[in-house]
């Protein structure tokens, strides 16, 4: 665009300047073609000088200058074509005269005699899917809540994690509000590579699972973060003794690394899920109990992402990082929506 200081108006494309300040006549019968004055109007003549001006003098970037090429009569109004010369070469721009040489348009005339087209809606984006149900969803891995509740939580953790010891207050909050009316599950998903214990303690909340303790072992882990984050083994062996749990059974599911394979698995299923953080958490619901729209104004594409499985019978909404207990209320009732 070789014009500038355009000021769009809500009448035949607004009025960016006055060429002529004399009393403005539009006046009678139109003609068609050429170099024709408007009945009352100022000659083609006229308009071609006052316009030319105006515009090099006031429209134009630096270094262009402007040319009238032709004035036509387009009703009522005089159509001025500029050539306009750039750096990359000339340039054709229309702009329109009142008749009496007083208003400048930049933008077509609007022909009220012929339909606008309507503007169309957005392409709705389309819904991004993932490959995963229930069962896969669940695993095997310890829960709490109700089995068959509608809504499942699923949350995949490092011990070792700051912020999954800071949202741990919230997540049991979560379980006291909601009860039996949602399935909540834990699973691992230690980041080695910054937190070198962290492996290990899944390990060992496996192990005091294996002794059906895991709850017990898995608030002390976040709980004492600190004291064993450079510890390591010996510490999650004397925190199995402070629960009673059977040290030789417990000593032993850890230092032969029972249950390595499991944590892998809690890995790359979060993995395949799009988990690259902890915590990380999917609320899952069939889209017939859950209030799919409002779950969809919910989501900010980064940290709050609704996606729904292949099957296309379940949403699948993931919240990312330690979020304030009202996200996770927000999308919980969202999906127990239209629950029984």
């Amino acid at each position: 665009m070789v014009l500038i200081g355009l000021v769009i108006g809500i009448v035949l494309g607004g009025a960016i300047g006055y060429l002529y300040s004399g009393r403005e006549v539009l006046g009678g019968p139109a003609a068609t073609t050429g170099n024709t004055m408007i009945n009352g109007g100022l000659p083609p003549e006229e308009i071609s000088a006052l316009a030319g001006d105006f515009v090099n003098e006031n429209l134009l970037q630096p270094g262009l200058t402007a040319e009238v090429a032709n004035v036509s009569e387009r009703d009522g109004l005089y159509e001025v074509r500029l050539e306009v010369s750039t750096p990359q070469g000339a340039q054709t721009a229309l702009v329109y005269v009142s008749g009496g040489g007083r208003l400048l348009f930049v933008n077509p005339p609007i022909d009220m005699t012929q339909p606008l087209p309507r503007p169309q809606p957005p392409a709705e984006e389309a819904v991004k899917t993932v490959d995963i149900d229930r069962d896969r969803l669940l695993d095997d891995d310890p829960w709490t809540g109700n089995r068959e509740a509608g809504v499942v939580v699923v949350e995949f953790s490092d011990f070792q994690c700051p912020f999954c010891a800071r949202v741990h207050p919230t997540v049991q909050r979560m379980e006291d509000d909601y009860g039996d009316r949602i399935l909540f599950v834990y699973r691992d998903f230690p980041l080695s590579s910054i937190h070198p214990m962290a492996e290990k303690a899944a390990e060992a909340a496996q192990c005091a699972f294996e002794q059906d303790r895991f709850w017990d072992y898995h608030d002390m882990l976040f709980q004492r973060q600190q004291s064993w984050s450079s510890v390591g083994t010996p510490r999650f062996k004397e925190y199995a003794a402070e629960l009673g749990l059977d040290t030789e059974a417990f000593n032993t599911c850890l230092d032969t690394s029972k249950y390595v394979h499991e944590v892998s698995r809690d890995l790359q299923t979060g993995s395949s899920l799009g988990v690259t953080g902890t915590p990380a958490f999917f609320i899952m619901a069939s889209k017939e109990d859950a209030d799919v729209e409002t779950l969809k104004n919910l989501a900010n594409g980064q940290t709050l992402i609704y996606r729904e499985s292949s099957d296309g019978k379940n949403v699948l909404f993931q919240i990312s990082g330690a979020q304030p207990y009202s996200v996770f209320q927000s999308v919980i009732d969202a999906a127990l929506s239209n629950a029984g």
